[in-house]
C-alpha cells in the first residue's frame, strides 16, 4: 500500500543556514573572543598603571605629612633647571622609541595579512636594547620623585601632578613593554599563529629564491621556495 505524502513547501521568509552563513558566524565569533580579549588585557595594563599611580600618591601624601619636601626658593630653580633637563632626556628618546614601535606594529600586522612569514621573522626576535629601558625607566622615575619633592602649597594640585605624571608614564612604560614583544603584545599575540612564534630564523637566510633549511639530525639538508613557508 502506497501513502502519498504531500511535499512541503518551502518558506520564502525562512532562513536556512548554509555554508557562507556558518563562516560568516565563525569569523564573527573569533573576532569577537579577539576583541574581548584585547579589552581584557588593555584594562589589566590600565589596573597595572592605576594601582602604580596610588602607590605614588600615598607615598607623597606620607612625605608631605612628615613635611619632606625643597624649599620654595629651591623648587623654583629645580623647575627651572633640573626638570627640564630630566623632560629633555625622557622625552627625546621615548618619542623616537614608541614611533619605531609603531611603525613595527604596522609592518607586523601588513606581514600577517600578506600570510609573509619571512617579513614576521625579521621584526620577531628584535628587541629594544636594555640600556634604553634602564634609561627611561630611571629617568621617568626621577621626574616623579622630583615631583614629589617638590613644595606645594595647594595639596589639590600636588595630589593632581603625582597622580598624572606617574600614571601616564607607568602606562608608556607598560605600552613599550607590549609593542617590544610580539609573543606578549596584546595587539599581536591573538592575530599570528602559534607555529609562527616556533618558526626558525634560517628562514629568512637565503640562497637566491631558495632557502636551505636543516632536514634530520644528520646534517642533510632540504630546499624549498620561501613561497611553501608561508602559512
Amino acid at each position: 500500500m502506497c501513502y502519498f505524502i504531500p511535499k512541503q513547501r518551502k518558506d520564502p521568509l525562512k532562513i536556512t543556514p548554509n555554508s557562507h552563513t556558518a563562516k560568516a558566524d565563525a569569523k564573527n565569533g573569533s573576532v569577537k573572543n579577539l576583541v574581548e580579549k584585547a579589552f581584557e588585557c588593555h584594562l589589566r595594563t590600565v589596573e597595572k598603571s592605576f594601582l602604580f599611580c596610588l602607590c605614588c600618591d600615598l607615598l607623597w601624601v606620607a612625605m608631605q605629612k612628615f613635611e619632606i619636601h625643597f624649599s620654595e626658593k629651591s623648587s623654583d630653580r629645580i623647575l627651572t633647571g633640573t626638570f627640564l633637563v630630566l623632560i629633555g632626556i625622557y622625552a627625546i628618546p621615548a618619542g623616537l622609541i614608541l614611533s619605531k614601535l609603531l611603525e613595527e606594529l604596522r609592518t607586523v600586522t601588513q606581514a600577517r595579512l600578506k600570510n609573509d612569514l619571512k617579513t614576521f621573522l625579521l621584526y620577531r626576535d628584535e628587541r629594544i636594547p636594555l640600556l634604553l629601558h634602564v634609561l627611561l625607566g630611571a629617568t621617568g622615575m626621577m621626574l616623579i620623585l622630583t615631583i614629589m619633592l617638590l613644595r606645594w602649597e595647594e595639596m589639590l594640585a600636588g595630589l593632581y601632578s603625582v597622580t598624572l605624571t606617574s600614571f601616564f608614564i607607568m602606562q608608556y612604560g607598560l605600552t613599550v613593554y607590549n609593542l617590544d614583544d610580539p609573543r606578549k603584545s596584546v595587539w599581536i599575540r591573538g592575530q599570528v599563529p602559534e607555529k609562527w612564534y616556533e618558526a626558525s630564523i634560517e628562514l629568512c637566510r637565503e640562497e637566491g629564491d631558495v632557502v636551505t633549511t636543516p632536514s634530520n639530525k644528520n646534517g642533510d639538508h632540504r630546499h624549498h621556495h620561501l613561497d611553501e613557508t608561508r602559512v
